[in-house]
């Protein structure tokens, strides 16, 4: 498995959205409980650089990658699963972290070396987790969205 930081930079990468912000969750449960109901599955990603909430450039995320999953428990703790197939053989399956969700649009993870992430939720329903981040690279600014599932 890669260490905290790349796992996490993968989230943030994956986790860039689209302009438009626009949240849908199912009326009676609040974002922590669609947040923790299920553990979500990595569906795609990439780059959004005109921000109109598509995005342009597909991520190149490596397959070992594709298949792991976040599980967020209800006490702000969460793991990710290496799942079938890892990256390096000799890394752990599961690395926990901790997790926070602020005003029900900024969710915040932290890793085993206290390495910290967040992005933006755009989307949070019983099926959906969408998160992006903006960044700057080179002096390009853009911004990075993460789609999951269930």
């Amino acid at each position: 498995m890669k260490n905290t930081t790349l796992i996490l930079s993968a989230f943030i990468m994956l986790a860039l959205a689209t302009a438009s912000c626009k949240k849908s969750s199912t009326p009676g449960k609040s974002a922590a409980e669609l947040l923790t109901q299920k553990v979500w599955l990595y569906q795609t990603s990439g780059i959004d650089a005109d921000r109109n909430g598509t995005i342009d450039t597909a991520d190149d995320t490596d397959d070992c990658e594709k298949d792991n999953s976040f599980t967020f428990n209800t006490n702000g703790t969460g793991v990710m699963d290496e799942g079938a197939t890892k990256c390096d053989s000799a890394d752990p399956q599961t690395e926990n972290f901790n997790w926070v969700l602020t005003n029900n649009t900024q969710l915040t993870l932290t890793g085993g070396t206290n390495t910290t992430m967040s992005g933006t939720v755009q989307t949070l329903s019983e099926t959906a987790l969408t998160v992006y981040q903006d960044v700057s690279f080179g002096g390009a600014s853009f911004r990075v969205i993460i789609q999951f599932k269930h």
